[in-house]
């Protein structure tokens, strides 16, 4: 019997000794994803049950609960008859449509978690604004609550509502919108009516918040920070912006097919800074044994065919079943955020868009969503758009209240709960 040749006998061993260490570095990272990643949507490991799990939005929210229950001692904000004119504008106006909904209601966690952390002077900066938008307010459950008073700085209700309670709370009217035979014009009417109040406040900036949402404890001290910072940033670019995210869903911000050219060129360089690794160590080698340089040339090279062909595939493949935010997870901060942000929880607006705003959205065709509207607005004035990274604000409505089952929505940040530190 033919003995193998000590050099083939060397290749198999170091064959199996490299196969061996790849593949169990493959599975260990593989179930270290496996145990890590359960939060990013992209992912292979993506679990349902545990992303959507409420950590920091319900330690929020026992907070606003907190808020809300001593809210009977603080004195009303409603300001009514001559006292209105002694008030100064605050350069953050927040407008917040509230509808009363068929199953909870998360309203009342809203707005206490706008103000529960804020000191004294940063609550000035601020003015509240909330229209209760039901044909007659006194349907919804925050009419008249103390509560609601302590909070808002104004609170809007249509004419068809009670004069006398009306007058009684202290609130303002609008003309009732004609009843809209879809949704979204009456949600694109109440922006619109949000928008101008606080234009006509005089107000820097319009923040515009729905009502199932909940903010992060420094979401304000966060916003005051990026505000000049987009500026600053837009004025280097010589664009102006129009809006700047505080909630974006990580939903859609997977391996999209828009960016497969981007993805095929980092594997490309990957492939290259890999094979110029190998490259390297083996002219290493050869030069530290110049005898044996022959012999090994072509078991270096098999080795090197081996990883390229069989382990960086393999590799690349864990990497895409990471998922996105994994891999290449958003940098902290004012971040452009052009697509895939996602939606109108809030919004940050210059004032010197609100004009051409509130005429978008009283145009028709009405069958166009609210956030929709708000973004062919931008993309028509080539206006940018702005995220603060990572989210100030979770949907909490994300399980629908007012859907049959209380289905989950995809409009989820999942990276919010993880800011939650015991």
């Amino acid at each position: 019997m033919t003995k193998s040749s000590p050099s083939l006998s060397r290749f198999i061993v170091d064959f199996r000794v490299v196969n061996f260490v790849l593949g169990l570095v493959w599975l260990i990272t593989f179930r270290y994803l496996q145990q890590t990643t359960y939060y990013d949507p992209s992912s292979f490991f993506f679990r349902w049950d545990a992303a959507y799990q409420p950590l920091y939005s319900a330690v929020r929210e026992q907070e606003a609960d907190t808020f809300l229950a001593s809210s009977q001692s603080h004195k009303s904000r409603l300001l009514k008859g001559p006292e209105k004119s002694t008030v100064h504008a605050a350069p953050y106006c927040i407008g917040i449509p509230t509808l009363q909904r068929e199953r909870a209601q998360f309203f009342a966690k809203t707005a206490a978690s706008l103000v529960d952390t804020l000191t004294a002077e940063e609550r000035d900066s601020l003015y509240i604004v909330v229209l209760l938008s039901d044909n007659d307010a006194t349907a919804n459950s925050a009419f008249g609550q103390h509560w609601l008073h302590a909070i808002a700085d104004t609170v809007v209700v249509h004419e068809d509502t009670p004069k006398d309670l009306v007058a009684e709370n202290g609130y303002q009217t609008i003309p009732r919108h004609h009843e809209f035979a879809a949704r979204d014009e009456r949600v694109r009417r109440d922006y619109s009516v949000l928008s101008e109040m606080c234009r006509q406040n005089d107000a820097e900036y319009f923040i515009l918040v729905e009502d199932d949402v909940i903010a992060a404890r420094d979401w304000f001290q966060r916003l005051q920070d990026a505000t000049p910072q987009v500026n600053e940033r837009a004025v280097a670019k010589h664009r102006d912006w129009l809006y700047l995210r505080l909630f974006y869903t990580e939903t859609y911000m997977g391996w999209n097919s828009e960016e497969w050219p981007i993805y095929i060129r980092n594997i490309f360089l990957l492939y290259a800074a890999v094979l110029g690794a190998m490259l390297a160590i083996r002219q290493v080698f050869h030069m530290a044994q110049p005898s044996a340089k022959e012999r090994t040339s072509k078991i270096s090279k098999l080795l090197m065919a081996n990883i390229l062909v069989v382990w960086m595939p393999l590799f690349i493949g864990l990497g895409f079943m990471a998922g996105r935010l994994t891999v290449s997870p958003l940098p902290f901060g004012v971040q452009e955020m052009p697509r895939y942000g996602c939606c109108s929880q809030s919004l940050v607006i210059p004032s010197r868009h609100l004009t051409t705003l509130e005429e978008k959205l009283k145009q028709a065709p009405y069958d166009l969503p609210a956030d929709s509207t708000i973004e062919r607005l931008a993309d028509s004035l080539e206006l940018d758009k702005w995220a603060l990274v990572p989210s100030a604000f979770q949907h909490i409505g994300a399980r629908g209240s007012s859907a049959t089952g209380g289905a989950l929505k995809s409009t989820w940040n999942f990276s919010f709960e993880r800011l939650y530190s015991a």
